[in-house]
């Protein structure tokens, strides 16, 4: 008997072992078109392979060596009943607060099998598509539309609707609306089982998310960085309050024994460097080791906070629904403001709360507060930032803009990458205001204007619908998404057209839209 029970005990132990693997185990692919090779998991967090326990996130591409472990979204917010709603996800292996596809009325295996899965794609697909006319695989079976009859959303994925039809159809000319030179789409949801990582109650949001990166090989600062573009959709019937978001953040920034944190409030960004001159270890960086800065791009970072001291509970990751709300809202998780100095936790001589951790530049002296000037020991570092409050109503949505700006010195002084990093984050900043914040989604509401000529040679008319206003404001767009040009133009009051000319456009296809008097037009223009 005693032999049955130990069969049965290790047999229960190959069972819940199983049954964990599966659990963690993620489909995923990874962006690899510059410097990084990124894992994106299908259930919306980065980096991490939890079956094998390792990263996935190398920099260089190639180099055996990585600068943060694993990264994901946290959203929280109140109902009209002021319930707590939450949804958080760290380390998938022990609990799962997300999962992959869209909200759905049933998630079935046929469901998990359809969207157990990402989406990726490169510019030069799209391009050689318009050229040929002929879809790749990946152009096919890009998820633009949910199913209506599980209660699935009917527009998932963003698309460009050539023939203004509402459907996508490669064969008709349509194709996928990215970022970037190669992009990867991914959607989660909160709603399909019951949160096992912050325990608190479902929001019911679907998150459509893009990564994606560009292949600029002589830019510097661009072939170390990668992009992420959250929208986050409100699929319940609660409108929600004080809502935050945020960005969860485990470094391991090479050695992952010797790191700091710190964070920046006035440029919207936190990030990791290494607390002495030299990152040991095999996997290690050596004397000239990096920083990796997450930046918040179309939000202001409204917190910032770390989990790091294993002698006090408070500062390590939250185990209630409340504490991951506290934390979302740059308080400790018993909902003890930061006080600014040494740990920010103890009470400290200038008494004066904060809603950021370590805010100054680790290089500054006098009064400053970073974790030089508290005199911490370097290790183990996690944290999330926030921003946030916002309303968001039953249908609603939220984009969430983020960069991931990884800095690599060219000399070994100590610090230098921060210093890098700081002048890193002003350019993707710049970069992302002049070209990326105003690029383009597919709004399904878009209504259809005339064109003419068709291809043109850059100079061309748009029939205008009738309406009140005198003048129109035109945007034009690559098919990359980056804005070209954007200028008002006056209405020909007798033919109700828009004379365009646009001098110096390379040959290809562009993107035209149209602001009057708060309805939207788009059209598409080929250059000859």
């Amino acid at each position: 008997m005693r032999l049955n029970r130990n069969l049965v005990s290790l047999y229960m132990l190959f069972l819940l072992t199983l049954i964990s693997k599966i659990s963690c185990a993620q489909v995923y692919d990874e962006l690899n078109i510059n410097n990084l090779s990124v894992r994106i998991n299908s259930s919306g967090d980065f980096f991490n392979d939890y079956i094998n326990q390792k990263s996935q996130f190398e920099v260089p591409i190639n180099s055996g060596k990585t600068p943060a472990y694993t990264s994901s979204l946290w959203v929280g917010g109140v109902d009209d009943q002021d319930q707590l709603h939450i949804a958080a996800q760290a380390y998938r292996c022990m609990a799962a607060d997300f999962w992959e596809g869209p909200v759905a009325n049933a998630y079935l295996p046929s469901y998990v099998i359809k969207y157990r899965r990402v989406y990726k794609i490169d510019r030069s697909d799209i391009n050689q598509f318009l050229q040929t006319g002929i879809p790749s695989q990946n152009i096919i079976d890009w998820p633009a539309h949910g199913d209506l009859t599980n209660g699935e959303a009917e527009f998932l994925a963003p698309f460009i609707d050539v023939d203004k039809d509402n459907k996508y159809d490669p064969y008709k000319g349509d194709y996928p609306a990215i970022l970037g030179d190669q992009a990867i789409f991914f959607i989660f949801n909160d709603d399909r089982h019951e949160h096992g990582e912050s325990k608190g109650e479902k929001l019911k949001i679907e998150i459509h998310g893009l990564a994606y990166a560009f292949n600029k090989p002589d830019d510097r600062i661009l072939n170390n960085t990668f992009f992420v573009r959250y929208k986050i959709i409100n699929r319940s019937e609660n409108n929600y309050f004080n809502l935050y978001s945020g960005v969860f953040t485990d470094f391991d920034l090479g050695n992952y024994l010797d790191d700091f944190i710190g964070c920046d409030s006035a440029k919207s960004y936190y990030y990791a460097y290494n607390g002495d001159s030299i990152d040991e270890g095999n996997r290690g960086y050596g004397n000239k080791p990096p920083s990796l800065g997450v930046v918040f791009l179309n939000n202001e970072l409204k917190s910032f906070i770390g989990f790091y001291d294993n002698n006090n509970q408070n500062l390590l990751n939250p185990t209630t629904p409340l504490g991951f709300y506290n934390n979302l809202n740059g308080l400790w998780s018993d909902g003890t403001s930061i006080n600014y100095g040494g740990n920010g936790y103890d009470d400290y001589w200038q008494k004066s709360v904060t809603k950021f951790l370590y805010p100054h530049h680790p290089t500054l002296s006098g009064d400053s507060w970073s974790e030089i000037s508290a005199n911490n020991t370097p290790g183990d570092r996690r944290c999330l930032g926030s921003t946030g409050p916002f309303d968001l109503y039953k249908n609603g949505e939220i984009i969430l803009d983020i960069a991931y700006v990884f800095s690599e010195p060219s000399n070994n002084e100590f610090l230098a990458s921060t210093v890098l990093l700081d002048k890193d984050v002003e350019y993707i900043k710049t970069f992302y205001d002049s070209f990326i914040s105003s690029s383009r989604e597919h709004n399904h509401n878009m209504k259809k204007v005339e064109l003419f000529p068709n291809p043109s040679n850059g100079f061309f008319h748009i029939s205008i619908p009738e309406k009140n206003s005198k003048d129109v404001e035109i945007s034009l767009y690559n098919t990359s998404g980056q804005l070209i040009d954007k200028s008002n133009y006056s209405i020909n009051r007798e033919n109700k057209e828009v004379k365009i000319a646009l001098k110096n456009l390379a040959k290809g296809l562009y993107i035209i839209r149209i602001f009057n008097n708060g309805d939207i037009y788009e059209t598409l223009v080929s250059i000859k």
